[in-house]
């Protein structure tokens, strides 16, 4: 075998594998409210792996609004510079099991009427808008028997999130029904929205957030 000649072959390959390995993400949890009011739902560990790309080092953060920013560290536990403010209605929980995970952090949410929730992270790292960023957004409410539907967007890139009735997380992530990926993003700032849709089969609208990841597009997946 040839080894000079496929030298280029697994030279790209190894690249291709820096970069995966080089790739980095910021995650944002939303815990307490509901029948737990905040008090015997447990904060994420840095050490719980969750989310449709699996990481440790979530920021878990509980209250309806924060209007200072809160610093975050990216997936490997360093500081990032980046900060997050948050405004909702509420904080609320799905009335599911806690454990440590995905369980955990699909848990507790950001909770509105049929106002805007908004979220705002300033001082996205310059690594990630060099190569983009897909930002992944948690949504699974207290729903009961009802169906419901939130629109997510980050200026003019947003999608539909429909929450079916009767159904909460069960471990598994479905794109449109308990997530959301708002892909190819490259500000420094942005301002996440979740507005109800209200509509003839939606009762009693609601937007809920319980977390968000920001994924570098080298390393985003889907759930």
């Amino acid at each position: 075998m040839d080894m000079n000649a496929n030298l280029p072959t697994f030279l790209g390959a190894f690249l291709g594998l820096l970069a995966t390995a080089a790739a980095d993400s910021i995650a944002v949890d939303w815990y307490g409210g509901g029948k737990n009011e905040g008090s015997s739902q447990a904060r994420m560990a840095r050490s719980e792996w969750a989310g449709g790309v699996p990481q440790q080092h979530w920021n878990s953060f509980t209250g309806p609004k924060q209007p200072a920013g809160q610093p975050l560290v990216d997936s490997n536990g360093a500081a990032t510079g980046a900060t997050v403010t948050w405004k909702a209605g509420g904080m609320w929980d799905t009335n599911g099991t806690d454990k440590p995970g995905d369980f955990r952090m699909m848990l507790g949410y950001l909770s509105n009427g049929a106002e805007e929730i908004a979220v705002t992270v300033t001082g996205i790292p310059a690594h990630f808008i060099a190569t983009g960023y897909d930002v992944y957004v948690y949504s699974d409410g207290d729903n009961d028997t009802h169906r419901r539907a939130a629109t997510l967007a980050i200026g003019a890139v947003s999608a539909v999130n429909t929450d079916m009735s009767s159904a909460s997380f069960a471990g598994k992530f479905v794109e449109g029904l308990n997530y959301v990926c708002l892909r190819g993003l490259t500000e420094a700032t942005f301002t996440l929205t979740a507005t109800p849709v209200v509509g003839p089969k939606t009762n009693n609208p609601r937007a809920p957030i319980n977390g968000i990841q920001i994924v570098q597009r080298s390393a985003a997946g889907k759930p």
